[in-house]
This record gives C-alpha cells, structure tokens and sequence, in this order.
C-alpha cells in the first residue's frame, strides 16, 4: 500500500465548492468582508459631505494638508477590497498545496483589513 502525503490527498479532493464550504475558509473571508464594509461607512457616519472637496490631513506632526475629491477618503476601502480578492484566489491556488498556507493567507487578509480600518479611523479623527 502506497500511502501518500496529506498535502497530495487533500490537493486531489480539492475543488471550488469545497473550497467555500470549508470553515476554516468561510470565517476569515466573512471577517474581512465585514472589516471593509465597515471601512466603507465609517466615512457616511462621520464626515459630512457638502463640498465637491475635502481636506485630509495626514499626520499632525509634519502638518500635510492636501485638498482632494471627496472620494478619495475612501481609498483604504478600496484597496482593501482588492486585498481580499487577490488574497482568496492567492489562498485558493495555495490551498491545492498546503492547507496551513490557505489559512494563514485568510487570515493574513483579516489582519490586513484591520490595519486599513485603522488607517480609516486616523483619517476620520483628523479630518473631523
């Protein structure tokens, strides 16, 4: 009897609807996806857009003041946004190899989306 490595069993038992079935998969990525919606209405709960253009303030101790669109606070949102999804099909080709790499991609993406919530919160409290 050959026995084969559980990488090699777990890569042929691989497939894209087990993939999203799997928990250790859907807790992460639910995680992330709920960081960056939260990200996309931290700005409608604080900030109050009258004018076309809005002054962000990066740091308090060098004083940079740029005049941008009012889009532009949603940045870290959007960026975000784009972490998750090349981080799930970066997990998802991974994940035919190794199951510990698929994880710690997900949850590597949640620690990502908390950084840029946080990036969010700084650019609110500054610019309120």
């Amino acid at each position: 009897m050959i026995v084969m490595p559980i990488h090699l069993n777990a890569a042929r038992s691989f497939a894209w609807r087990a993939y999203w079935r799997s928990p250790k998969v859907l807790v992460p990525l639910c995680l992330s996806l709920f960081i960056d919606v939260l990200v996309w209405l931290l700005p409608y709960w604080q900030l109050s857009f009258d004018s076309d253009f809005l002054t962000i303030r990066y740091s308090i101790y060098v004083g940079t003041n740029w005049l941008a669109a009012k889009y532009f606070i949603f940045l870290p949102a959007v960026i975000c946004l784009i972490f998750i999804i090349v981080n799930t099909f970066i997990s998802y080709t991974v994940g035919k190899i190794s199951l510990i790499l698929r994880s710690i991609i997900l949850w590597q993406t949640v620690i990502i989306c908390l950084a840029f919530c946080w990036l969010e919160i700084l650019l609110i409290v500054f610019n309120s």
